[in-house]
């Protein structure tokens, strides 16, 4: 896999995104575990700098409890240090997008990392929680 854009696997009915490149049987044992067994929940790094270097997102339809389907998101960042953490906020997901639209993808960030600091945020009237990015 090339790191220089954004790589859709998968179905077009549950895409997955991704800027890792995982060529040898490590990178995708690494890049495996990362997503898979993640470090923590995104809320774990709430208000701490952290350097991410690659990030995960899977896309798909899920049912909750009383058999309604809607669409789900998981976003996985892994950090500079092997760390990964996970998420299911779209609002994670939204401002992640936003941020690469303003800096790219981690193929051509400044030594394809970049520092964060993830944010609580309330939304629908403060009805709801949410995750957000600020930049370090």
């Amino acid at each position: 896999m090339e790191n220089n854009s954004l790589v859709r696997l998968a179905s077009e009915e549950n895409p997955i995104i991704t800027s890792v490149t995982a060529d040898t049987f490590e990178e995708k044992r690494r890049f495996y575990n990362a997503i898979s067994n993640p470090t923590g929940e995104m809320t774990d790094i709430v208000n701490q700098p952290v350097t991410i270097v690659d990030y995960h997102m899977k896309h798909e339809k899920k049912v909750n409890d009383d058999g309604f389907e809607y669409d789900g998101l998981t976003t996985t960042v892994i950090l500079e240090d092997g760390r990964s953490y996970k998420t299911t906020y779209r609002s994670f997901a939204k401002a992640f997008v936003n941020l690469m639209s303003v800096f790219g993808t981690p193929d051509i960030w400044e030594n394809h990392k970049i520092t964060v600091i993830v944010k609580t945020v309330k939304y629908g009237g403060g009805m709801h929680d949410g995750l957000t990015i600020d930049i370090a």
